[in-house]
């Protein structure tokens, strides 16, 4: 059997993974905006897998640095931070006691927090990382 992938020719995501005799096991799940590769024995989650479009290759999301802690005192100057290593940029979306979102350029985050809640922070920096979403709580 051949595992293959469908992924799309604008961003590299994976649209589906499966295996059949052949790669034309895949041509049910192609459109005009996907292609399909051999994915080499490996069933590519989306959430872990992209596609590099320079050279047609699988490859494996890198994982964000994580935050220092996720629990701070709701003061508003304890903070969870990453000091540095996010990829440049990285879109931040948190949500608790409403949501908020802005992209962070300089590779570091602090968040503090001066209401008490549990605040979902989500981390998107690209096709070449996983998402990364942290709950930290503010008491």
């Amino acid at each position: 059997m051949t595992t293959f992938a469908v992924y799309s020719t604008t961003d590299g995501s994976i649209k589906g993974c499966g295996s059949s005799p052949d790669l034309s096991g895949a041509d049910i799940f192609k459109d005009a905006s996907t292609s399909v590769l051999d994915s080499g024995g490996i069933f590519a989650d989306p959430a872990l897998f992209y596609v590099r479009l320079s050279d047609a290759t699988l490859q494996v999301r890198a994982a964000l640095p994580a935050f220092s802690k996720t629990s701070v005192l709701a003061n508003g100057i304890d903070a969870a931070v990453i000091a540095s290593g996010l990829p440049n940029p990285t879109h931040v979306t948190v949500s608790g006691d409403g949501t908020e979102a802005f992209d962070v350029t300089d590779g570091a985050l602090s968040l503090a927090f001066s209401a008490p809640g549990r605040y979902k922070v989500t981390l998107d920096a690209g096709m070449a990382y996983v998402v990364q979403t942290s709950t930290i709580v503010a008491t």
